[in-house]
């Protein structure tokens, strides 16, 4: 059971810091974060496949849109795959401010996740976006 909840507290640290990584802009640490064949998303469009692309659309997108945001992990939901100790999917909710055209937007988000243990570090497999209240 411990070994669990280390993967768990592992698991809910990389979301929290998925998200301080974003808001500080240090996108080589959070390259970091993604696994070699991650995917990333959000709602029905693909955004990047690979590192690699993932981090070229993450670079592009918040060079575009330069203001400050804020972004907030709250309720963590983890499953494990019963069938193999690497990987796990979960959900996480959270929510966003940024400031476009001066004005304070708010964004409740939701990502559905896949993780996978590689080199003993969990990692984000796959992220897909999905703001639910638009």
């Amino acid at each position: 059971m411990s070994k669990r909840l280390e993967d768990s507290y592992a698991i809910r640290e990389l979301s929290s810091r998925y998200a301080l990584l974003i808001d500080t802009r240090n996108f080589d640490e959070l390259e970091k974060l993604f696994s070699a064949n991650a995917v990333y998303g959000r709602g029905d469009e693909l955004m990047g496949e690979g590192r690699e692309n993932v981090m070229a659309f993450i670079r592009a997108h918040f060079a575009a849109n330069p203001l400050a945001t804020f972004h907030y992990s709250n309720d963590v939901v983890i499953d494990f795959d019963p069938d193999n100790l690497d990987r796990a999917h979960g959900v996480v909710s959270g929510h966003a401010e940024t400031r476009p055209d001066g004005q304070l937007q708010l964004l409740a988000v939701r990502y559905a996740d896949e993780y996978v243990r590689e080199g003993g570090r969990w990692l984000l497999a796959k992220r897909w976006l999905h703001f639910p209240l638009r």
